[in-house]
C-alpha cells in the first residue's frame, strides 16, 4: 500500500476534506480503517496547532471559510429517536447578499 505524505499542516486545517479525498483515492477502506483519524489526531495532537483551529461559537460567521476545519463544544446526549442535523451551513455575506 501507498503512503500519504502531507507535511503541510496549514492543509489539513484549511483544507481538510481535500486530505480525506487523498485518503479516500489512496484506498476506500481508509474511511472505516481509522486512518483519517490517525492522521488528524498527529496534526492536532500538537498544542499549539490544536488552539489555532478556531472555535466556531467564537467568530464571526462572514469570517468562516467554506471546508475549513473549526472548533465547535457540545454535549452529545444518546436519544432514541433519529435527530438529523445538516451537515453544512450556508452563509450570507450582509454586504454583497452573496450565499457561500
Amino acid at each position: 500500500m501507498t503512503e500519504i505524505n502531507i507535511t503541510d499542516k496549514n492543509e489539513y486545517l484549511n483544507k481538510p476534506m481535500d486530505i480525506v479525498d487523498k485518503l479516500f483515492e489512496l484506498n476506500q477502506e481508509n474511511l472505516n480503517n481509522g486512518t483519517v483519524y490517525k492522521k488528524f489526531e498527529n496534526v492536532i495532537s500538537d498544542d499549539q496547532i490544536y488552539k489555532s483551529i478556531p472555535l466556531v461559537s467564537t467568530i464571526n460567521q462572514c469570517d468562516l471559510n467554506s471546508g475549513k476545519l473549526v472548533r465547535i463544544r457540545c454535549m452529545i446526549q444518546d436519544i432514541f429517536d433519529p435527530q438529523f442535523c445538516p451537515t453544512f451551513n450556508k452563509i450570507k455575506n450582509n454586504e454583497t447578499n452573496k450565499i457561500v
